[in-house]
């Protein structure tokens, strides 16, 4: 049951995410791309940069902020995902993205917390 929740909770947040990112202009280009090194949640483009956004969802920050869940081996596999990708898709300008999201269903609370152009999650 564990494993349902959060994967409902995980589709509900690359739901909000791509919300998001149509209302601020990106075009989705593709959701769950997979491949032998694992997957890129969304593939968008926002003015003509292809953006790889890794979404994050939790219901409360009482475990940490969603970001922080983004471990330095997680980015290294996003990458190996990434290059899979523009093996089979040409791309000359691209960058990382990350979409935390704290969703609260119940108060029907929302907040995002958008990084763009992630290289090292040191910072978080």
């Amino acid at each position: 049951m564990a494993n349902v929740s959060k994967n409902v909770l995980g589709n509900k947040g690359e739901d909000l995410a791509c919300w998001y990112l149509q209302k601020k202009g990106y075009k989705i280009r593709q959701r769950h791309y997979t491949c032998r090194f694992g997957e890129i949640d969304i593939v968008a483009e926002d003015r003509g940069v292809v953006v790889f956004v890794e979404v994050k969802t939790r219901t409360s920050e009482a475990r940490g902020a969603p970001e922080q869940s983004v471990s330095q081996k997680k980015l290294a596999n996003l990458r190996k995902a990434i290059f899979s990708y523009l093996s089979q898709n040409p791309i000359n300008d691209y960058r990382i993205d990350v979409l935390a999201i704290i969703y609260k269903s119940a108060s029907r609370q929302l907040v995002i917390r958008h990084h763009s152009a992630v290289s090292d999650i040191r910072r978080w």
